[in-house]
């Protein structure tokens, strides 16, 4: 107002200008900026000398010329892993060899036939382990495990997760632990297409990941191994057809839950 806005400007201003005066006048005001009553006419601007500044403008340019360029960065290789850039599980599929396990028959199989029809099926086509192998895997964190009904919540979060890979996946997870929910611990069995876990759903850069999948620990079994082949048929079956309601012993533990995913 001190500067530029006239007479003419502050036409529609009556309160602004008011105010503006008000405040210019108080001493407080005044020992600051001093004397600074509204302007009877705009400040102009101070015209450019084009002649000078051009021939500055003119140099400044003829020395950028005269500057070698600095030499381009290299630029850091993109996704460098090819999984990376895959943006659906099922790309992801079709980068590994065909599976010899059919992943929707083996379910029908499991469901409907007795454990040892299920499981010789099961031991034919998963084979030397090659196309398609099988997991074991805690959770890191048992201590932080306090209410079996809190912990039921995360086994179901954790196949709900899982969606991405259902196609290729199957397991079993378990929530148990010393009676009166002590010592709670969370365990699982999985069979995937391929042998990497850490490609088919825990790494967290994964288009398809299971963002809960990073706080397990996991250990792929050896099916020649019968201490191994053991633990699967336990894991897929000890509890299949006992009550949800039972407190079901398993290893000297108490089962307070458990998740089937197919």
């Amino acid at each position: 107002m001190k500067f530029i806005l006239d007479k003419s400007l502050r036409k529609g201003l009556s309160n602004v200008e008011r105010w503006y005066t008000t405040c210019v006048n108080q001493d407080e005001f005044k020992c600051v900026v001093g004397p600074a009553q509204p302007c009877s006419a705009s400040l102009a601007p101070k015209k450019k000398e084009g002649g000078k500044k051009g021939k500055k403008k003119n140099k400044g340019k003829q020395q950028k010329k005269q500057q070698p360029k600095a030499a381009a960065a290299p630029k850091e290789e993109e996704n460098k892993d090819p999984i990376l850039s895959l943006k659906k599980f099922k790309d992801y599929v079709k980068t590994l060899p065909k599976c010899s396990l059919n992943f929707e028959e083996w379910k029908r199989t499991y469901q409907n036939e007795p454990k040892e029809k299920a499981m010789a099926y099961f031991y034919d086509k998963v084979g030397k382990q090659e196309t398609c192998s099988v997991w074991y895997f805690d959770y890191k964190y048992n201590s932080d495990l306090k209410v079996a009904w809190m912990v039921g919540n995360q086994l179901t979060g954790f196949i709900q997760r899982c969606d991405g890979v259902r196609s290729h996946s199957f397991g079993t997870l378990y929530c148990f632990g010393d009676p009166e929910e002590k010592n709670l611990q969370v365990s699982g069995c999985m069979v995937i297409i391929g042998t990497d876990m850490q490609n088919h759903m825990v790494r967290e850069e994964l288009n398809w990941g299971n963002p809960d999948a990073c706080w397990y620990e996991y250990k792929q079994l050896d099916l020649s191994s019968a201490e191994d082949k053991a633990k699967i048929e336990s894991m897929f079956y000890d509890h299949r057809d006992q009550s949800d309601d039972a407190k079901l012993v398993w290893n000297g533990k108490t089962i307070y839950d458990g998740k089937l995913f197919l």
